[in-house]
């Protein structure tokens, strides 16, 4: 579904139902790393694969949440949506991470986007933020993000299942739409 090449010239895959693997590109050997649950029935659904400006590996899951590969201990650690805690995620309940995408003026921060939300995640701290937005047409369901995008300035941007073009703004903290219509995108 997604690739990315490290800093130590290895390329990460991101697979559906495989999982997650490094190819060494110099040594053509890969290592594919084991699924955070054991047992029948778990498919990976790895969406999204990236590498953040201090080289760090990030996934986006379809069910585990954002995982995050900690190199020293070649292995991932993963955060949920709901309950940012990486530990045991057999108690979990689903999280879908569609997107990530590194914010523009603080490197400290990953956009997240999701079915339920979008989530600003906190490095450092280990924690998320999560902002929500309702289509015009219902006010009562979520809208769902698929991608995401930051720019320069304080805007984010989402691609939705249905609804067009969002914008979120860090500062002020709220959403803009820009539906599917022969509209004018304002700058």
């Amino acid at each position: 579904t997604d690739l990315v090449e490290d800093h130590n010239g290895n390329l990460w895959l991101a697979g559906f139902y495989q999982g997650i693997s490094r190819y060494n590109l110099s040594k053509g050997k890969v290592k594919r790393y084991p699924h955070p649950l054991k047992g029948p029935g778990h498919a990976y659904g790895l969406l999204k694969v990236m590498k953040d400006p201090q080289g760090q590996i990030w996934v986006g899951t379809k069910e585990h949440g954002l995982g995050h590969y900690i190199e020293d201990q070649d292995r991932f650690e993963y955060f949920y949506l709901k309950n940012p805690s990486p530990d045991d995620v057999s108690k979990r309940g689903p999280a879908v991470v569609s997107d990530i995408a590194i914010d523009q003026q603080d490197h400290n921060i990953l956009w997240v986007s999701g079915y339920d939300g979008l989530y600003a995640f906190h490095k450092k701290q280990k924690t998320f933020e999560r902002y929500t937005y309702y289509a015009a047409e219902s006010k009562k369901q979520i809208t769902p993000f698929l991608a995401v995008e930051t720019d320069f300035t304080s805007k984010i941007w989402l691609g939705t299942w249905s609804d067009g073009l969002v914008s979120f703004d860090k500062n002020t903290k709220t959403f803009a739409s820009y539906p599917y219509a022969d509209a004018e995108v304002p700058t």
